[in-house]
C-alpha cells in the first residue's frame, strides 16, 4: 500500500510538472491541453485505486497477523501489524468513503477507532490479557460494521490457524 501511495504521488508530481511546463510553453489551446492532462490524471488515479474488496482482504490479513503477534507476545511485530491495519482503514476511508450508499468512512471511524486504540494501549503495556480483550473488542467492532452495512454474512473470528507460514511470530 505504501509503494502504491509513493507511485501515485510520484506519478502525480510528474504530471503536475508536465502541466506546469505545458501551461508555460503553450500560447493558444493551453486551456484545452490542461483539461486533457487533468482528465488523464483522474483516469490514472482510478487505474491505481484498489477496490474495497482488496482493501478488506488486506484488513483480514493484518487482523490475523496482529492476533498471532500479540498472542506470541512479539510486541514489536504486533505494533507494526496494528499500524499497518490502521493504514488500511485510512485507505478505505479515503478511497471508499461511501460504498453502495453506505457511509463506510464514517462507520469505520466510529466503530473501529476506539477498539484500535484499546489494542494499541495493550500492545504498549505489553499486557497479553488486555491484548486478548482488546482484540476481541476489535473483532466485534468489525462485525458490528458488517451488520450496519448489511454484510452480516461476513463474520470475522479470532484466527485459529496461522496460514502465514513464512513469518516468525
Amino acid at each position: 500500500m505504501k509503494n502504491q501511495r509513493h507511485l501515485t504521488t510520484l506519478s502525480s508530481l510528474v504530471i503536475v510538472t508536465l502541466l506546469v511546463f505545458t501551461a508555460n510553453s503553450c500560447s493558444d489551446g493551453s486551456a484545452d491541453r490542461i483539461a486533457e492532462l487533468e482528465s488523464r490524471i483522474e483516469h490514472m488515479e482510478d487505474l491505481y485505486k484498489p477496490g474495497l474488496h482488496s482493501l478488506m482482504n488486506e484488513t483480514m490479513f493484518r487482523h490475523a497477523n496482529l492476533w498471532f503477534a500479540g498472542i506470541a507476545e512479539n510486541w514489536e511485530l504486533a505494533y507494526y501489524q496494528h499500524h499497518e491495519l490502521e493504514e488500511v482503514f485510512e485507505d478505505i476511508e479515503a478511497l471508499h468513503p461511501e460504498y453502495h450508499g453506505e457511509p463506510i468512512a464514517l462507520l469505520i471511524g466510529s466503530m473501529t477507532k476506539p477498539a484500535m486504540d484499546e489494542v494499541e494501549e495493550a500492545i504498549e503495556a505489553q499486557n497479553p490479557v488486555r491484548f486478548r480483550e482488546a482484540f476481541t473488542n476489535l473483532t466485534e467492532s468489525c462485525n458490528s460494521c458488517h451488520v450496519a452495512t448489511n454484510k452480516q454474512m461476513i463474520y470475522i473470528i479470532e484466527p485459529d490457524q496461522n496460514t502465514v507460514r513464512n513469518l516468525r511470530f
